[in-house]
């Protein structure tokens, strides 16, 4: 049999990563409790990441580096928990990190957002760390689960031996 593709009704649109989490910062606080995603359906995992990772997530925007695609699932009817809120399957560490940090949750080479000039802000916001949002139009919360399940079996983690060998390599290299 052959393979085929398999359309789930999907969208995609460009926006730059500080953009996508000034939205979501600026939203949440005009309506608390109500985001305009839903970062933690049950299938997620909550947030996980370590103040390092975050900064090194940062660190990654602050470069202009390419980024990953956050992938969205938008229900075509009101879903009965979460209403017409899109449900993130991937990308719900890296929005999480961004919106942190414009909150000045933490520090980025020592200094937090709040400290930063309105010109950095600006460009921070509207920078080149452009980010593929795509969106699905998944039915079930199942769908979705499903998903998120092939995107995490989909790669191989480092291991500690492996890291060691990059950390080794840079404290030799000039």
């Amino acid at each position: 049999m052959a393979l085929e593709f398999e359309r789930i009704g999907t969208q995609t649109y460009q926006q730059p990563m500080g953009m996508l989490a000034q939205s979501f910062v600026l939203r949440a606080s005009d309506e608390p409790g109500r985001e305009p995603w839903v970062l933690d359906p049950p299938f997620q995992r909550g947030s996980v990441w370590t103040p390092d990772q975050k900064v090194a997530w940062i660190e990654t925007l602050l470069r202009g580096l390419g980024i990953p695609a956050i992938i969205v699932n938008r229900f075509p009817d009101e879903h009965p928990v979460y209403g017409f809120r899109e449900v993130v399957i991937d990308g719900q560490q890296r929005l999480r990190a961004t919106a942190e940090f414009m909150q000045s949750h933490f520090r980025v080479r020592g200094e937090l957002w709040s400290e930063q000039s309105k010109t950095f802000q600006r460009g921070f916001v509207m920078s080149q760390s452009v980010c593929a949002v795509v969106y699905c139009a998944f039915k079930t919360d199942r769908e979705c689960a499903e998903l998120y399940l092939k995107l995490l079996q989909a790669g191989t983690s480092h291991t500690e031996a492996e890291l060691k060998k990059a950390q080794d390599y840079l404290r030799g290299v000039s």
